[in-house]
């Protein structure tokens, strides 16, 4: 038996709520948000105070609202990546309350300051993670991933990874030590 709940989802999903009005209002938001904390189009006085301009940026962000929206292959990206997304979000939490569970109760547990190498490295592989769940989602991971499987011993692969150790050897040596001396 189906649940009136049930039956107001599959509504939604036959009207195009998921799949028009959710990715719009998606898109708009964050591009408005940008807009308006960036103020690229500029501000207007309004009694000795700056705002950015409403009007510019709320119809710039309807315009790439509605461009994404008929754009089928970035709705779908939207809808297939979003959920890992959260669920990375979720993991992620779990994890930090977990340390900070098992942190002394004395202070404030804040992964920076306590643990600040293993932050960048979590930053790093949550990047490269986010990386991972949009390729996965325009379906171009597993073309990568078959790429770098066939040919890592060709000249390319190896002059990539040779590339990234000789930034990382660069950026140590010219990296600032603590107290801002070399």
């Amino acid at each position: 038996m189906v649940s009136p709940l049930e039956e107001a989802i599959r509504f939604l999903e036959r009207f195009g709520f998921f799949s028009v009005i959710l990715p719009f209002l998606l898109v708009f938001v964050v591009v408005y948000g940008l807009l308006e904390k960036t103020k690229i189009f500029g501000t207007q006085k309004i009694e000795d105070k700056e705002y950015p301009r409403k009007n510019i940026n709320a119809m710039v962000a309807f315009v790439v609202g509605l461009l994404v929206v008929a754009a089928r292959p970035i709705v779908n990206a939207l809808q297939t990546s979003l959920p890992n997304v959260v669920m990375l979000i979720i993991i992620l939490l779990v994890i930090l309350v977990a340390v900070g569970m098992f942190w002394s109760g004395e202070k404030e547990f804040s992964l920076f300051k306590e643990l600040p190498k293993l932050s960048y490295v979590l930053i790093v592989v949550i990047i490269l993670i986010l990386v991972g769940i949009f390729l996965q989602s325009f379906g171009v991971l597993s073309d990568v991933l078959e790429f770098f499987y066939r040919s890592w011993d060709r000249p390319m692969v190896t002059s990539i990874g040779l590339l990234i150790v000789v930034a990382i050897i660069i950026w140590l040596i010219v990296r600032e030590g603590k107290g801002g001396k070399e």
